[in-house]
């Protein structure tokens, strides 16, 4: 039994997912490679960071050009890496 229509939850996902990149949008950092060693690019667009360049960390640690982990917050609410569940807090 679903309490929701279709069309309810996805617009009650539709909306978190949407508060979910404007809380991310606060996160933004600048990329320095002495603290990401290990994080040499975006698994996303798989372009290498640049020194300086505007990040987002997600609480998992993973980083993540801005524009990337929006367009991908869009239709998720987890990491593209690990998975780890993004939650607003």
């Amino acid at each position: 039994y679903n309490c929701c229509s279709s069309n309810e939850t996805d617009e009650n996902s539709n909306s978190y997912n949407k508060l979910l990149i404007q809380k991310m949008s606060e996160e933004i950092t600048q990329f320095n490679n002495i603290l990401y060693k290990e994080n040499n690019g975006c698994v996303i667009c798989l372009d290498n960071f640049k020194i300086d360049e505007k990040i987002i960390k997600l609480p998992c640690n993973h980083i993540y050009h801005p524009e990337c982990i929006q367009d991908w917050l869009k239709d998720n609410i987890t990491c593209p890496l690990c998975r780890y569940e993004i939650t607003i807090i």
